[in-house]
């Protein structure tokens, strides 16, 4: 048992390590190799030099100690070069059909009142704009509530003739 726990382990461990390693891809420049061949002696680690005499003579190429190749630039002797992770895909957003963008759509409340947008019939008065005081002598008083008119602020937008689109909670859009 512990040795099947440790084999997990080790399992374990080794993904998690391949998981965080960046990508990786051959460098192109070197092939993969991590040097490439020196460019002052063409890869033969010799240079032809004239002596004092006069005489041309071959002398070790100063560039790659006479090695004929020399550390890739590019990927500084590695063979490989980081990959960028790919960029995360953003949400497209795509705009609401029901309220064109908005976020917003006609109260349906007051709509369907008949007194006007943003307003709504005095529920104390009835749309009336007066409350009967006796009965009897048919006594009335102007509605306290709506100051007479009859109407009053929709309850439901607060006045204002719209509320929030229930197709996209008030956003305007989805994301896709």
């Amino acid at each position: 048992m512990k040795r099947m726990t440790a084999v997990l382990a080790a399992v374990f461990g080794m993904c998690l390590a391949l998981s965080a390693a960046p990508l990786r891809e051959p460098c192109v420049s070197c092939g993969g190799q991590g040097n490439a061949v020196c460019a002052r002696c063409n890869g033969a680690g010799t240079v032809p030099m004239r002596s004092r005499s006069g005489k041309m003579q071959r002398a070790v190429c100063s560039a790659c100690s006479g090695q004929g190749r020399i550390v890739c630039a590019d990927c500084a002797g590695r063979g490989w070069r980081n990959v960028p992770p790919p960029e995360p895909r953003r949400p497209e957003r795509r705009s609401c059909a029901a309220c064109n963008g908005r976020g917003t759509v006609e109260c349906v409340q007051c709509w369907n009142s008949g007194y006007g947008a943003g307003k709504s019939g005095c529920t104390a008065c009835i749309g009336r704009g007066w409350i009967t005081v006796n009965i009897l002598s048919g006594e009335r008083k102007s509605c306290e509530v709506c100051g007479g008119s009859g109407v009053k602020a929709c309850y439901k937008c607060g006045g204002s003739g719209r509320t929030d689109c229930r197709s996209c909670n008030g956003m305007g859009y989805f994301e896709e």
